[in-house]
């Protein structure tokens, strides 16, 4: 566990509210939605549990992936189209939403295995001789 993670997880008096006190929380929004969302957690919320609620709204769009990239931009139009809707931020709901589906893999595939005289009759037909073979390598002039 990191060091500042584990303060933060005892509950140390200096870490507790490190959010709300933060000069620098503006900076750790990725998009407006999340900005957005800051202005609107702390009036439904005491100010630990929207402090709480908005990490992990930022740990889930640094920690899922869609495809190669994060899902920051994804989550944000989650927030968005809550916010437009009057619900409330449910991050376990949203991290729902944006966790991979699972799909089901076929059960058996047949896979058709060719017999080795196939192999030597195409090998047969590209054949040269040593005399073609010197043709083809010979320098051009």
């Amino acid at each position: 566990m990191l060091c500042g993670a584990s303060r933060f997880a005892e509950g140390e008096p200096a870490v507790r509210g490190a959010l709300w006190r933060s000069i620098y929380r503006d900076s750790l929004f990725p998009r407006t939605e999340y900005a957005a969302a800051w202005k609107v957690v702390p009036r439904d919320l005491p100010r630990r549990d929207a402090c709480r609620r908005m990490v992990d709204l930022l740990f889930i769009a640094a920690s899922f992936q869609i495809g190669e990239q994060a899902c920051e931009a994804e989550l944000g139009h989650l927030l968005a189209a809550d916010f437009d809707a009057g619900r409330s931020l449910d991050p376990t709901a949203l991290a729902m939403l944006l966790a991979p589906k699972a799909t089901a893999l076929p059960r058996d595939v047949a896979v058709a295995h060719p017999s080795l005289d196939s192999f030597d009759a195409h090998l047969g037909a590209m054949r040269m001789t040593a005399r073609e073979i010197d043709i083809h390598m010979a320098p051009a002039c």
